[in-house]
């Protein structure tokens, strides 16, 4: 019975926490994965609106008269997806079942460090 309270206290303890400071020791104990839901949510949902732009990114040596509007477009859509299915991974705690998953993770992450400022529309 002891245990119970233990847990309901817990549990009242951290909804308190998350109403007075906006986040809990709960979510704290574990920040990779509470900003691993966080950002896979944001994601998501940015993937499935009606965006009106993506970044341009020219490559060297490259002109706008080189620009091909619609690769760019598959290509930007391309990048979001790999970067969702690398926090969904990482969320669901699948990073450790198979070296197939670290490296969609790992290039996951190097996509969305290397694209952070352009999460815009």
């Amino acid at each position: 019975m002891s245990s119970v309270i233990n847990s309901l206290m817990n549990k009242l303890k951290h909804k308190f926490q998350k109403l007075t400071k906006g986040y809990s020791d709960e979510e704290l104990w574990s920040l990779d994965y509470t900003l691993a839901n966080i950002i896979y949510k944001y994601l998501d949902a940015f993937i499935k609106m009606h965006r009106h732009g993506y970044p341009v990114n020219l490559k060297e040596g490259e002109t706008y008269n080189d620009f091909d509007e619609e690769s760019k477009s598959k290509e930007w859509e391309d990048k979001l997806i790999r970067m969702r299915d690398a926090f969904y991974l990482i969320k669901e705690d699948k990073h450790y079942e198979n070296d197939e998953n670290v490296e969609l993770i790992n290039e996951g992450l190097r996509l969305f460090s290397e694209n952070f400022l352009s999460f815009w529309d």
